[in-house]
Protein backbone atom coordinates (compact mmCIF):
# COMPACT_ATOMS: atom_id res chain seq x y z
CA UNK A 1 0.00 0.00 0.00
CA UNK A 2 1.50 3.47 -1.10
CA UNK A 3 0.29 6.53 1.11
CA UNK A 4 0.98 10.16 0.05
CA UNK A 5 0.39 12.96 2.26
CA UNK A 6 -0.06 17.10 0.12
CA UNK A 7 -0.86 19.36 2.05
CA UNK A 8 -4.12 21.76 0.96
CA UNK A 9 -6.41 24.27 2.41
CA UNK A 10 -9.55 22.28 3.64
CA UNK A 11 -11.80 24.19 5.77
CA UNK A 12 -13.78 22.96 8.16
CA UNK A 13 -17.99 22.65 8.16
CA UNK A 14 -18.42 24.34 11.19
CA UNK A 15 -21.60 26.62 10.56
CA UNK A 16 -22.39 24.39 7.72
CA UNK A 17 -24.45 22.14 9.02
CA UNK A 18 -27.77 22.44 12.05
CA UNK A 19 -25.34 19.95 14.35
CA UNK A 20 -22.14 21.57 13.65
CA UNK A 21 -20.19 18.92 15.24
CA UNK A 22 -16.50 18.79 16.23
CA UNK A 23 -14.76 16.75 13.58
CA UNK A 24 -12.05 15.22 15.89
CA UNK A 25 -15.03 14.30 18.40
CA UNK A 26 -17.23 10.93 18.64
CA UNK A 27 -20.01 12.42 17.04
CA UNK A 28 -18.16 14.14 13.86
CA UNK A 29 -19.32 15.24 10.71
CA UNK A 30 -17.66 14.70 7.47
CA UNK A 31 -15.93 17.88 5.97
CA UNK A 32 -17.78 19.70 3.31
CA UNK A 33 -15.46 20.17 0.54
CA UNK A 34 -17.23 22.40 -2.13
CA UNK A 35 -14.70 22.71 -4.57
CA UNK A 36 -16.49 19.86 -5.95
CA UNK A 37 -18.53 22.41 -8.10
CA UNK A 38 -14.84 24.01 -9.90
CA UNK A 39 -13.68 20.79 -11.03
CA UNK A 40 -17.28 19.78 -12.89
CA UNK A 41 -18.02 23.60 -13.48
CA UNK A 42 -14.47 24.41 -15.27
CA UNK A 43 -14.70 21.36 -17.49
CA UNK A 44 -17.62 22.93 -19.22
CA UNK A 45 -17.73 26.62 -18.98
CA UNK A 46 -14.69 27.96 -17.50
CA UNK A 47 -17.02 29.33 -14.68
CA UNK A 48 -14.52 28.03 -11.32
CA UNK A 49 -16.61 27.81 -7.90
CA UNK A 50 -14.37 27.03 -4.45
CA UNK A 51 -15.04 26.31 -1.30
CA UNK A 52 -17.90 28.44 0.50
CA UNK A 53 -17.37 30.91 3.25
CA UNK A 54 -18.00 30.60 7.12
CA UNK A 55 -19.96 33.03 9.06
CA UNK A 56 -23.64 33.55 8.55
CA UNK A 57 -26.49 35.03 5.87
CA UNK A 58 -25.93 34.45 2.56
CA UNK A 59 -23.23 32.86 0.65
CA UNK A 60 -21.17 32.91 -2.38
CA UNK A 61 -19.34 30.81 -3.97
CA UNK A 62 -16.50 31.41 -6.07
CA UNK A 63 -12.77 31.57 -7.17
CA UNK A 64 -9.76 33.12 -8.70
CA UNK A 65 -6.68 31.18 -10.79
CA UNK A 66 -4.50 33.04 -13.35
CA UNK A 67 -5.87 32.97 -16.82
CA UNK A 68 -9.44 31.70 -15.30
CA UNK A 69 -12.61 33.54 -15.47
CA UNK A 70 -14.65 33.23 -12.26
CA UNK A 71 -18.31 32.96 -11.17
CA UNK A 72 -20.05 33.42 -8.16
CA UNK A 73 -23.07 32.28 -7.02
CA UNK A 74 -25.50 32.89 -3.98
CA UNK A 75 -26.63 30.17 -2.09
CA UNK A 76 -28.57 29.91 1.27
CA UNK A 77 -26.48 28.43 3.24
CA UNK A 78 -23.04 26.59 2.74
CA UNK A 79 -23.28 23.22 0.58
CA UNK A 80 -22.72 19.95 1.07
CA UNK A 81 -21.82 17.50 -1.10
CA UNK A 82 -22.42 18.24 -4.13
CA UNK A 83 -22.57 16.27 -8.05
CA UNK A 84 -22.93 17.44 -11.73
CA UNK A 85 -25.28 15.84 -13.63
CA UNK A 86 -27.28 17.32 -16.86
CA UNK A 87 -24.66 19.77 -17.34
CA UNK A 88 -25.26 21.48 -14.28
CA UNK A 89 -24.46 21.24 -10.27
CA UNK A 90 -26.52 20.31 -7.96
CA UNK A 91 -26.17 21.65 -4.37
CA UNK A 92 -28.05 19.97 -1.29
CA UNK A 93 -29.00 22.63 1.49
CA UNK A 94 -29.96 21.13 4.54
CA UNK A 95 -31.60 23.48 6.48
CA UNK A 96 -34.06 24.73 3.95
CA UNK A 97 -34.58 20.73 3.07
CA UNK A 98 -34.05 21.70 -0.73
CA UNK A 99 -31.62 20.55 -3.52
CA UNK A 100 -30.55 23.61 -5.94
CA UNK A 101 -29.30 23.08 -9.21
CA UNK A 102 -27.34 25.36 -10.79
CA UNK A 103 -27.02 25.67 -14.79
CA UNK A 104 -23.18 25.48 -15.49
CA UNK A 105 -23.21 27.60 -18.43
CA UNK A 106 -25.52 30.55 -17.35
CA UNK A 107 -25.56 30.19 -13.53
CA UNK A 108 -29.25 30.22 -12.93
CA UNK A 109 -30.82 28.19 -10.18
CA UNK A 110 -33.50 26.13 -10.02
CA UNK A 111 -35.27 24.68 -6.71
CA UNK A 112 -36.06 20.88 -5.73
CA UNK A 113 -38.51 21.43 -2.60
CA UNK A 114 -40.13 19.22 -0.36
CA UNK A 115 -37.40 16.48 -0.30
CA UNK A 116 -36.71 14.69 2.95
CA UNK A 117 -35.38 16.08 6.48
CA UNK A 118 -32.13 17.71 5.88
CA UNK A 119 -30.67 16.58 2.47
CA UNK A 120 -26.60 16.38 3.51
CA UNK A 121 -25.47 14.77 0.34
CA UNK A 122 -26.23 13.73 -3.73
CA UNK A 123 -24.82 11.92 -5.80
CA UNK A 124 -25.24 11.20 -10.12
CA UNK A 125 -26.08 7.84 -11.64
CA UNK A 126 -27.51 8.03 -15.64
CA UNK A 127 -30.39 10.37 -15.74
CA UNK A 128 -31.07 11.02 -11.71
CA UNK A 129 -29.33 12.97 -8.79
CA UNK A 130 -29.64 10.84 -5.58
CA UNK A 131 -29.81 12.42 -2.16
CA UNK A 132 -29.17 11.24 1.38
CA UNK A 133 -31.58 13.04 3.77
CA UNK A 134 -29.48 12.79 7.05
CA UNK A 135 -32.68 13.24 9.97
CA UNK A 136 -35.46 11.39 7.75
CA UNK A 137 -33.17 8.26 7.24
CA UNK A 138 -34.00 8.28 3.82
CA UNK A 139 -32.58 8.31 -0.20
CA UNK A 140 -34.60 9.61 -2.91
CA UNK A 141 -33.82 10.05 -6.81
CA UNK A 142 -34.31 13.41 -8.86
CA UNK A 143 -35.55 12.91 -12.38
CA UNK A 144 -32.38 15.60 -14.20
CA UNK A 145 -34.70 16.14 -16.83
CA UNK A 146 -38.07 17.46 -15.12
CA UNK A 147 -36.43 18.53 -12.02
CA UNK A 148 -38.96 16.71 -9.94
CA UNK A 149 -38.73 14.23 -7.55
CA UNK A 150 -39.34 10.42 -8.91
CA UNK A 151 -41.77 9.00 -6.07
CA UNK A 152 -40.96 5.44 -7.31
CA UNK A 153 -37.03 6.02 -6.04
CA UNK A 154 -37.77 6.78 -2.10
CA UNK A 155 -36.09 3.79 0.12
CA UNK A 156 -35.08 4.15 3.40
CA UNK A 157 -32.03 3.93 4.74
CA UNK A 158 -29.61 3.37 7.83
CA UNK A 159 -29.77 6.19 10.81
CA UNK A 160 -28.05 9.66 9.17
CA UNK A 161 -26.96 8.96 6.25
CA UNK A 162 -24.24 11.98 5.44
CA UNK A 163 -22.48 10.68 1.94
CA UNK A 164 -24.00 8.47 -0.99
CA UNK A 165 -22.12 7.32 -4.20
CA UNK A 166 -23.75 5.74 -6.97
CA UNK A 167 -21.84 2.61 -9.21
CA UNK A 168 -23.81 0.52 -11.25
CA UNK A 169 -27.02 -1.05 -10.14
CA UNK A 170 -26.21 0.26 -6.43
CA UNK A 171 -26.60 3.23 -4.52
CA UNK A 172 -24.55 3.60 -1.59
CA UNK A 173 -24.79 5.69 1.61
CA UNK A 174 -22.29 6.32 4.93
CA UNK A 175 -24.92 6.09 7.73
CA UNK A 176 -22.82 8.19 10.57
CA UNK A 177 -25.23 7.28 13.23
CA UNK A 178 -23.94 10.12 14.82
CA UNK A 179 -26.81 10.88 17.66
CA UNK A 180 -26.87 6.90 18.66
CA UNK A 181 -24.57 6.11 21.99
CA UNK A 182 -23.64 3.37 21.02
CA UNK A 183 -21.44 4.55 17.61
CA UNK A 184 -22.41 1.21 15.61
CA UNK A 185 -22.43 2.91 11.71
CA UNK A 186 -23.75 1.23 9.04
CA UNK A 187 -23.12 1.35 5.07
CA UNK A 188 -26.26 0.73 3.36
CA UNK A 189 -26.59 -0.62 -0.27
CA UNK A 190 -29.79 -0.06 -2.37
CA UNK A 191 -30.23 -2.51 -5.09
CA UNK A 192 -31.94 -0.59 -7.98
CA UNK A 193 -32.74 -3.81 -9.85
CA UNK A 194 -33.73 -5.89 -7.16
CA UNK A 195 -35.44 -2.78 -5.36
CA UNK A 196 -33.86 -4.03 -1.99
CA UNK A 197 -31.82 -2.34 0.60
CA UNK A 198 -29.52 -4.26 2.63
CA UNK A 199 -27.11 -2.50 5.76
CA UNK A 200 -24.07 -3.46 6.62
CA UNK A 201 -22.37 -2.94 9.62
CA UNK A 202 -18.65 -0.95 9.38
CA UNK A 203 -16.46 1.09 12.30
CA UNK A 204 -17.63 3.62 14.55
CA UNK A 205 -19.21 6.87 12.65
CA UNK A 206 -18.75 6.19 9.33
CA UNK A 207 -18.47 10.11 7.51
CA UNK A 208 -17.42 9.55 4.09
CA UNK A 209 -17.25 6.87 1.32
CA UNK A 210 -16.62 6.44 -2.62
CA UNK A 211 -16.81 3.58 -5.14
CA UNK A 212 -13.65 2.74 -7.39
CA UNK A 213 -13.45 1.17 -10.75
CA UNK A 214 -13.77 -2.14 -9.46
CA UNK A 215 -16.43 -1.47 -7.24
CA UNK A 216 -15.34 -1.92 -4.11
CA UNK A 217 -16.38 0.41 -1.53
CA UNK A 218 -14.05 2.66 0.58
CA UNK A 219 -15.26 4.44 3.95
CA UNK A 220 -13.74 6.37 6.17
CA UNK A 221 -14.52 6.58 9.94
CA UNK A 222 -14.04 8.39 13.16
CA UNK A 223 -11.64 5.85 14.12
CA UNK A 224 -9.11 6.79 12.06
CA UNK A 225 -9.42 3.69 9.21
CA UNK A 226 -10.09 3.48 5.68
CA UNK A 227 -12.32 0.06 5.07
CA UNK A 228 -12.56 -1.75 1.51
CA UNK A 229 -16.33 -3.50 1.30
CA UNK A 230 -16.80 -5.98 -0.93
CA UNK A 231 -19.70 -4.80 -3.51
CA UNK A 232 -21.25 -8.38 -3.46
CA UNK A 233 -21.03 -9.36 0.14
CA UNK A 234 -20.71 -6.23 2.06
CA UNK A 235 -17.92 -7.73 3.88
CA UNK A 236 -15.17 -5.94 4.99
CA UNK A 237 -12.04 -6.79 2.98
CA UNK A 238 -9.19 -4.63 3.29
CA UNK A 239 -8.97 -2.36 6.70
CA UNK A 240 -5.96 0.71 6.24
CA UNK A 241 -4.94 2.65 9.43
CA UNK A 242 -4.57 6.05 8.29
CA UNK A 243 -5.14 7.93 11.80
CA UNK A 244 -6.56 11.54 11.85
CA UNK A 245 -10.04 13.09 10.79
CA UNK A 246 -10.66 11.25 7.62
CA UNK A 247 -13.95 13.04 6.62
CA UNK A 248 -14.34 12.57 2.78
CA UNK A 249 -12.93 10.30 0.09
CA UNK A 250 -12.76 10.02 -3.08
CA UNK A 251 -11.77 7.29 -5.93
CA UNK A 252 -10.82 7.55 -9.20
CA UNK A 253 -9.79 5.69 -12.13
CA UNK A 254 -6.23 4.44 -10.61
CA UNK A 255 -8.02 3.10 -8.04
CA UNK A 256 -6.18 5.39 -5.33
CA UNK A 257 -8.89 6.43 -2.62
CA UNK A 258 -7.95 10.55 -2.04
CA UNK A 259 -8.81 11.36 1.59
CA UNK A 260 -9.49 15.12 3.43
CA UNK A 261 -8.04 15.72 6.58
CA UNK A 262 -9.64 19.27 8.14
CA UNK A 263 -8.05 19.42 11.13
CA UNK A 264 -4.15 18.47 9.57
CA UNK A 265 -5.31 20.09 6.23
CA UNK A 266 -4.01 17.33 4.23
CA UNK A 267 -5.22 15.49 1.50
CA UNK A 268 -3.73 12.04 1.15
CA UNK A 269 -3.43 9.22 -1.44
CA UNK A 270 -3.96 5.85 -0.23
CA UNK A 271 -2.86 3.24 -3.40
CA UNK A 272 -3.86 -0.23 -2.42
Amino acid sequence: MQSVTAPVAVRSAGGFGRRGRSLGGAKARGVRIAAVIAVVAIALTGAVASRAGGGGGERGVAARAPGVSTATVELPAGPLRTAFADRAVWIPIGDENEVIRVDAASLQKSYVEDVGDYPSAVAAGGDKVWVANENSNTVQAIDVASNELVERDAFRVGHEPVDIAVAGRYVWTANCGCEQQDGHGTVSRIDLRARRVRQFPVGPYPLGLGVDPSGVVWVTSEDGYLRALDPDSGAVIERIKVHGDLTDVVTYGDASAWLASASKHTLRRVKP
